[in-house]
């Protein structure tokens, strides 16, 4: 009976982590439809795009290489989770320099004008943030931390969701 109590509240939690914002941006979706001209949310829907695709590149597959190293006890978890964010850090550091130099000329190129930089920066530092993010969820997935893991995933949530 306690692993049926332990698997149910943990359950509970990764629910409510993974529900919550998806109902949350379901209520604020035609509060955006009202107040955003098309030209604003195509210029937002850009700025969603760039910075998944920063991401992705950012992180270099290290969340889902941390998680296959644990399983395989392969590193000492000390070792993995330094080695994991030093990884980051450098990779995180190299990409946001290289797009903060060529920030303008990608601006131009995509926008016709100069106008949007300092939201460019603020995707910048989104990236950087977002791929510590990673990998301390995977941390939390790790040390079976759902409350945890939760509250992570609510806080970048919510802190998202007021820089929108």
């Amino acid at each position: 009976m306690q692993i049926f109590q332990k698997f149910s509240i943990a359950s509970f939690f990764y629910s409510i982590a993974s529900f919550l914002p998806a109902v949350v941006n379901l209520i604020f979706l035609p509060i955006f439809a009202l107040h955003l001209s098309p030209k604003d949310f195509g210029i937002y829907e850009s700025y969603l795009i760039i910075s998944t695709l920063l991401i992705a590149i950012s992180r270099l597959g290290m969340p889902g290489a941390m998680m296959r190293m644990y399983i395989e006890k392969s590193l000492s978890k000390k070792v993995l989770i330094n080695t994991c964010l030093k990884t980051i850090l450098i990779s995180s550091f190299i990409l946001c320099t290289i797009s903060f130099f060529f920030i303008k000329e990608f601006n131009i190129f995509s926008f016709a004008s100069s106008d949007y930089i300092y939201l460019l920066l603020l995707v910048l530092c989104g990236v950087f943030l977002r791929s510590y993010f990673d990998i301390f969820n995977r941390l939390a997935q790790i040390q079976e931390k759902p409350k945890l893991l939760s509250s992570l995933i609510l806080i970048v949530f919510f802190v998202n969701l007021t820089s929108k």
